[in-house]
């Protein structure tokens, strides 16, 4: 099962809207892309990739350990991109709205690689830099504005999100379709 640790936005909220809206504005910006579904949009806090399903428990038990509150106050105000290759060929852009890392989401986040850590799970060992995926694969049509502007227009207006509740997510795979979501379980 491939897995991690994530926040979601609850689909009825304002933050939701306002980050879907950037995905549609990069959307109209596109000649190519694979754009998140709304369902699928998230902060991710931990990436544990592929683990035995006999080890779900060890996860939950990790994330019962973290102690303090699991909401995180979100701030959007910028967003940008960065290459996406399949082997050395370059297949377009992976589009992100990024989130302020705050003092309460960076000590959450690491309350959480800490427990998974100390529970035998190996995480990546990269920064963490909080965003919101947009869309894979995307190429800029010829009549959008160069990449600056581009990311000032997706960012739109500055604001701002309150999440409460920390998940763990499966990841399926799918050929050519964004993967599919599902929560296994969810701490608040």
């Amino acid at each position: 099962m491939r897995l991690f640790i994530a926040q979601r936005f609850d689909t009825d909220a304002p933050a939701a809207a306002r980050v879907a809206a950037a995905r549609d504005r990069l959307h109209e910006m596109a000649e190519t892309g694979s754009f998140v579904p709304d369902e699928n949009l998230h902060l991710t806090l931990a990436f544990l990739g592929e683990v035995d399903e006999d080890r779900i428990e060890d996860v939950e038990e990790a994330i019962d350990a973290v102690t303090g509150s699991f909401t995180s106050e979100l701030a959007f105000r910028t967003a940008g991109r960065w290459p996406q290759k399949s082997g050395k060929r370059y297949v377009g852009d992976v589009w992100k709205l990024d989130a302020e890392a705050n003092s309460r989401l960076a000590g959450l986040q690491r309350a959480i690689a800490c427990a998974l850590t100390k529970a035998g799970f190996e995480l990546p060992e990269r920064d963490f830099a909080p965003h919101v995926t947009l869309a894979r694969r995307v190429l800029l049509a010829e009549s959008a504005p160069d990449v600056d502007e581009a990311a000032r227009i997706v960012a739109g207006d500055p604001f701002a999100a309150h999440l409460s509740t920390v998940s763990l997510m499966e990841s399926q795979l799918r050929p050519d379709r964004p993967p599919q979501y599902s929560e296994i379980c969810a701490w608040e």
